[in-house]
């Protein structure tokens, strides 16, 4: 999407004058927060998810606005990026072609191997099932078709046959309960989805065993294709294989052959083999305080979304472009405050977290590995979805405030002051109900909550474009978002600077 900046250019001026200083004029770029959300929200960005190359390219966005902003890196050791391990199989795309049908891994069936396979082929196929004698079969360029009842049985059996006939590659099917077989496709398909330490859907484990956890290590030349019962009658012809498959529920041998059956099936396979670590991460950079620096205000916004697929991107320019690009206009604004004499004497943390959209991973991940102690955050503001008030008419007020671990009527209190300052802007709490349990517990301030740490949540909350590809740039209220920089960026300063502490915490 192209935009000229010029003709939206937009300065707010926002005159300070609290705790003794001069009055200062700092200014709140509309134009910059448009050319943020554009970019943030923009095709090459491919909806900023984890794993495709449109999050390498946010990251970086991100880290680079950080930086011009003046804010110092979180750390002398890792900078500005907080390493979040994740680990996700590498599965590779295996496809079965029986006849006409094509059948895939993940869905239809499942492969693996301890070693990387990259081949087209047209495999004979040997049928054994539940034989128990294995002598008289020979499989150095055939691949074995056995039953087991359990995937620890067909390794037993795998390894038994391996060291008897040569043969290497096998063709499993579970037999009694076909929904073995899918259970595996399915396990496959969770292990290649990112899984993080803790997260509020994968509760910490990656618990996820798929074929390959199953194959021994120590025998690196098993490879193993898994298939459903019905699939025999693709394989073998539909008189054959419907015996076959009455024998694979049976749990025993109940036909017996003058001639093992054989068939030829037609596999591509590009498996990498490939368990692997990575790490995702958030963005951190921060504001140093004085007398009071080592107690913190942790300003946050998730920067992912649901990236793309296929040709459809999902652009998320209101969640969470808008409240990514609200803390970069922040970091700016007071780093331009304390640069013109503005004092902080608290430090002023942002933090662009990752992984909110597969379960608060980011923000879990930093409130149990924090990079500023926790104990001494003072208090967390999350700016999640503040770009569309004007798909809440009944919201009156520009923005919704939650709180937290907060005195409400005193918290609220100060925002009405603000209010005034900032011509009647308007915070509201009177959120639905539906809309209210959803950010208490879906959004990153929630790990602080749990950590006791006073939270104060900025939103314009959902709309009917929530998590469609239809959330685009266009759409977002940008003289909204400008009003609500400088309201927050007035907040903030108070916050960081008030002499006896943070007063409006819950006793």
């Amino acid at each position: 999407m192209k935009l000229s900046l010029s003709l939206l250019a937009f300065y707010t001026l926002l005159h300070l004058t609290a705790f003794s200083q001069e009055t200062v004029t700092l200014e709140v770029s509309k134009n910059r927060i448009i050319k943020d959300v554009y970019t943030l929200a923009s095709d090459s960005l491919e909806g900023r998810k984890f794993t495709q190359e449109g999050h390498v390219k946010t990251v970086k966005y991100i880290e680079n606005e950080f930086r011009k902003a003046g804010l110092k890196e979180a750390s002398t050791e890792f900078g500005y990026i907080q390493q979040v391990p994740v680990t996700l199989a590498i599965t590779g795309t295996t496809i079965l072609t029986l006849g006409d049908k094509k059948l895939y891994n993940m869905s239809n069936i499942s492969f693996a191997s301890q070693l990387p396979v990259n081949e087209e082929m047209n495999l004979p196929v040997k049928f054994i099932g539940w034989e128990k004698d294995y002598t008289k079969n020979s499989g150095a360029d055939t691949a074995l078709h056995i039953f087991a009842k359990t995937v620890q049985d067909a390794v037993s059996k795998m390894n038994t046959l391996n060291a008897a006939t040569g043969a290497e590659f096998f063709v499993l099917t579970l037999g009694t309960r076909n929904v073995k077989n899918t259970n595996l496709f399915y396990k496959e398909s969770l292990a290649a989805k990112p899984s993080y330490p803790k997260g509020v859907f994968n509760m910490g484990t990656n618990n996820q065993k798929w074929l390959l956890n199953y194959l021994p290590v120590d025998n690196m030349s098993l490879k193993v294709l898994v298939s459903q019962q019905p699939d025999l009658k693709l394989i073998y012809g539909n008189e054959l294989g419907r015996a076959l498959e009455r024998m694979a529920k049976s749990g025993k041998t109940t036909l017996k052959f003058k001639k093992q059956p054989t068939s030829i099936i037609d596999l591509n396979i590009a498996y990498p083999a490939k368990d692997t670590s990575f790490y995702d991460k958030n963005i951190i950079g921060y504001i140093e305080g004085t007398d009071l620096k080592d107690e913190y205000i942790v300003l946050g916004a998730h920067y992912d979304h649901l990236g793309s697929k296929g040709s459809d991107i999902f652009y998320g320019a209101d969640d969470n472009a808008s409240g990514t690009a609200t803390i970069m206009e922040l970091a700016r604004v007071l780093s331009m405050a304390k640069q013109q004499g503005v004092e902080f004497r608290r430090s002023i943390v942002f933090i662009a977290f990752c992984a909110e959209e597969t379960g608060l991973n980011g923000s879990i991940y930093y409130a149990n590995n924090p990079v500023f102690p926790i104990e001494k955050t003072v208090l967390m503001i999350n700016f999640d979805m503040v770009g569309r008030p004007d798909a809440k008419p009944e919201l009156g007020a520009r923005v919704f405030a939650l709180t937290y671990n907060m005195r409400r009527m005193a918290t609220m209190k100060n925002l009405s002051k603000i209010d005034k300052q900032m011509d009647n802007f308007g915070f509201s709490t009177s959120m639905s109900t539906k809309d209210r349990i959803l950010y208490r517990f879906g959004s990153d301030h929630n790990p602080f909550v749990k950590k006791h740490v006073p939270s104060l949540v900025f939103t314009t909350s959902t709309h009917s474009d929530y998590h469609k590809v239809t959330d685009t740039p266009e759409k977002i209220n940008y003289s909204n978002m400008a009003s609500l920089v400088k309201a927050t960026a007035v907040l903030i300063i108070e916050a960081a600077n008030e002499p006896k502490g943070f007063s409006n915490k819950k006793k």
